[in-house]
Order: C-alpha cells, then structure tokens, then sequence
C-alpha cells in the first residue's frame, strides 16, 4: 500500500511539474506575442508617420508658387514653350543659352496641364506627386501578389516613402518619379505575364521611361539578363530588339524635327565629366544612412543567387546598383538613388515575408531583433520638420522672400540674368541663360561666353541675380554690375545685382586734362 502510493506521489508530482513547465512557456509564449505585436503596431506608426509627414512636405511644395529646385525652373520654361509650340531643343551658340537635357514625355505632360492650371509648377509638381504615391502602389501590390502577406506588402511601401530621396524629390518638377514609375510597370509586366503575349506591354512603359529619362535603362536590361536565363532568349531578343527599334525611330525623328539638336542635348551636352570619389562617397553616405533597409535587399538578392531561383527582381537590384553609379557625374544628385530605393523596399518585402515563414516561432529572439533593427532605421531617418534638420520644407518666410526677387524680376526693363528660371518664366520674360551646365560645356570646350561677356559689359541685363558666383564670369559683373540687395531663400542667398551708372568726364575736365 505505502508503494502504492508513494507511486501516486511521484504521478502527481510529475503531472504538477507538467502543467508548471507548460504554464510557464504558455506566459513566455503569451507575453512573446504581445512584445511581438507591440513592436510591429510601433514600426507600422513610425512609418505611417513617415508618410504623412512626406505629404505634407509634398504639399507644401507642390503648392509653393516659385522654384524649390535649381533645375524646376529651366524645366517649366521648356513646358511652356512647347505647350506655346516653340521648340525646346534650339542651338547654344545664339540666346538662349540653355540646355534641355531631358527627353520629351515628362515636359509633354507638364505642357498639357499647363494648358488648364495655366503658367506655374502645379502641374509638374502633380505628375512627380501622383507617380511617386503610384509608384508605392506598385511596390504594395508587386510584393502582395508574390507573398499574399498584407502587413510587410504595406511596410514595404511606406518604407518608400521613409527615405529623405524620396522625401525631397517625390514632388519636384522633375522627370526622375515618373521614369521610375514607367520602369517599375515594365518590370512588374515582365513578372506578371512572362508567358503570355501580355509581356510585350513592357516595351511601351520602357521606352517611356527611357523618353523621359534617357539614363532609365536598368530595367529593360535586367528583363532580358532575367528571360535569357529562365531560357528564354527567344523572348528576350524580341522584347530588347522592338524596344531598340522602336526608340531609334523615335530618336531619329526627334533628331531630324530639331536638325540634329535632340542629339546635341540629351546626349553630347548632357556627358558630364565624371568623378568616382564623388560617386564613392554618395554611396558610402546611401550605406551609412540605410544600412537596414539595404541588408534586408542585400540579404533576400544573396539567398536568391544561392537558390539559383533568378528573380527579375534580383537583377533588377543588381543594375539599378550599377546605373545609379552616375551618381558620380557632375551635377548628378541623390535623385539617381531613387530607382535603387524603390526595389529595395520590394525586396524587403520579399525578406520579411521570408523570415516569417521561416523561422522557428519559438525562436524568440530573432522575432524580437527584426522589428527593432528596422524601428531604428526609421527612427535614425525620421522627418519631422522644423525638429529635425537635413530636408527643408518651405514656409511662409519663403514665399515672402520668394516674392521680393519675383518683384525685382517683373520691375525691370528689358533682358535679365536670372539663376532662377521659373522667377523669369512667372513673369513672362525670356530665360537667356543657364548657368551650371554652360560652366561644364566651357569647361570641356563645348561652348564659347564671348557673346554672355560682351553682353554684361554693355550691361545688357537690366538686373543679375545669382547664387553660385563660381558659375558666372564675376570678373565682369563687378566691374560693370553692383550688388544692391541679398535675399535669403530656401536656405540659400540670392544676390541681386543692378548695372551700375555710367559716369562721364565733363567737356572742362577733358581740355583741363589736354592742356596738362
């Protein structure tokens, strides 16, 4: 009986140390669960407050009346003289001395839209806008269709947004969202219809992007590597070989419609010399400022080439990679990065979607250091202006500021010398020069400033204004122009210059002079 029942014992002493080991895990795992859901609901708020804090940057830019950028302004001059009939692409050895360096599908657009807002870069700034909002519907929807997973298909596309690059140049008056929009289509099209006759609707959104932005090449040459080895050259070198045709005919008949000018400013013009420090540098700053974000990319693009299961999006990674290496270009930008940035944050999607499914749920750990790397990297990111500094946002100062040079510009009589295009443009008068480029084309032996010197010795312009000295003959300004006015403005100073009086020796000084 006593054995009986100290074997009773030691069966509830079991049953109890059963039921305390499970009801320890079930805390562990409970209390897991809700860590793991607070953690993600914080890294959703942080990005959604990426967002919101992107659109009212957006906002305020597209509804500012004057340039926010150096280039917008030469940019709508070329929106409005085509939207007028006037050809944008004319010769720089006569007035105007100005470059258009981007093909026409951006500028048409802008041109038609000019034609119901009127004169002003509402309409610009719109198309950049509504393609960098549809461009994160792209990435939503490219990562829901290959993972069925909703939650990291929204991180995905907010992490868009979350990126200063995109933050500063989402709404500008510049072609750089809707080329990549255009590229972003063509990629997924080859992903979704690869087997169907559908696919051949890539080659209208990549000669789009390549019309509006000549160096948008990344994707087409990522869709024919891709198709070549899924074996399926065949395909590939129809698709390459209609889109080379194609933009050759288009070419070709822009280049003959300006006699020869096309070629001249998107091409010859617009080869920059080129320095890799430079480009080394935007990059280490790309590394440094998303370390995160590119080791998710970096990470799914290694398993992918591991696996040998050759997804576009893995050498759409690749080439953008190497093509936003322009970086290194005078003049270039952040703005390369852009196309690099959007299929990052598809590819983070891919990672996220891999890493749920993947890893053991009891693996408590890695599930608690993904959502709180990635809540650094946004917190390290953040944009909550005026608290946090590096991306500037107008403000009522700027229209103020913006408005006095605008004043100086429709007051004075005659040709003006103005940095700031879009001052010229609002107040009908003729852009004449564009200073940043001309620097280089003089540099490189591509132009000649006789004619711009001769003309500010004879003070031809009724007024100067500039920002960058460095881009200006000021030898001759200042002996024959006087700074009468600085105006702070968007950050910068603009300098006002007028010509200064002409002085004349009376009839007595002279014979004075003559008898001495």
């Amino acid at each position: 009986m006593k054995l009986i029942y100290k074997q009773k014992e030691n069966l509830k002493l079991e049953d109890d140390k059963l039921f305390g080991l499970f009801r320890i895990k079930f805390i562990k795992l409970y209390r897991f669960k809700s860590i793991k859901k607070m953690l993600y609901f914080f890294l959703l708020v942080l990005l959604i407050l990426q967002f919101v804090n992107f659109m009212h940057h957006s906002t305020s830019v597209v509804v500012f009346p004057f340039d926010w950028d150096y280039t917008e302004g030469y940019i709508l001059n070329n929106a409005v003289r085509l939207s007028e009939g006037r050809n944008i692409y004319t010769d720089v050895d006569a007035y105007p001395f100005t470059v258009s360096n981007y093909p026409p599908v951006f500028i048409l657009l802008a041109s038609g839209l000019i034609t119901i807002f009127g004169k002003s870069f509402l309409s610009g700034r719109l198309i950049s806008l509504s393609a960098s909002l549809i461009i994160g519907f792209v990435i939503y929807w490219t990562v829901k269709t290959i993972t069925s997973n909703n939650f990291v298909s929204v991180v995905s596309a907010l992490s868009f947004y979350a990126t200063g690059y995109v933050y500063h140049w989402g709404s500008l008056f510049r072609v750089d969202m809707l080329a990549v929009l255009f590229s972003l289509a063509g990629i997924y099209t080859i992903f979704r219809y690869e087997d169907t006759k559908k696919i051949y609707l890539s080659i209208l959104f990549f000669t789009l992007a390549v019309f509006t932005k000549q160096s948008a090449i990344a994707a087409p040459i990522a869709s024919v590597i891709y198709l070549i080895l899924k074996n399926k050259k065949g395909r590939a070198l129809e698709i390459f070989g209609i889109f080379l045709l194609l933009g050759a005919i288009i070419f070709l008949g822009l280049n003959h419609i300006t006699n020869g000018q096309y070629y001249l400013h998107t091409v010859k013009y617009n080869v920059n010399p080129y320095i890799l420090i430079d480009a080394i540098a935007a990059y280490r700053s790309l590394i440094i400022e998303y370390p995160i974000f590119l080791s998710f990319a970096l990470g799914y693009v290694l398993i992918d080439i591991i696996s040998e299961k050759r997804s576009i999006f893995t050498f759409y990674f690749i080439i953008s990679s190497i093509t936003a290496l322009t970086v290194g270009k005078i003049g270039a930008s952040t703005n390369y990065f852009i196309e690099l940035i959007a299929i990052t944050c598809i590819l983070i999607g891919f990672s996220l979607d891999k890493i749920s499914k993947e890893i053991n749920a009891d693996d408590y750990l890695l599930h608690t250091i993904i959502p709180l790397v990635f809540i650094a990297q946004l917190i390290v990111v953040l944009h909550i202006p005026p608290i946090t500094t590096g991306y500037y946002t107008p403000t009522k100062i700027d229209i103020k500021n913006g408005q006095i040079i605008s004043d100086y510009v429709a007051n004075a009589q005659g040709k003006v010398l103005v940095e700031e295009a879009g001052f010229v443009v609002l107040n009908n008068k003729e852009v004449l020069f564009r200073p940043f480029i001309f620097m280089v084309l003089q540099q490189v032996g591509l132009w000649d400033n006789t004619k711009l010197i001769k003309d500010i010795e004879s003070r031809e312009f009724s007024i100067i204004t500039l920002t960058a000295p460095h881009m200006y003959p000021m030898e001759y300004i200042n002996r024959n122009y006087e700074e009468v006015d600085f105006v702070e403005y968007g950050g910068f100073k603009i300098y006002v210059y007028k010509p200064e009086e002409k002085t004349f020796e009376g009839v007595a000084d002279l014979i004075v002079k003559k008898e001495a």
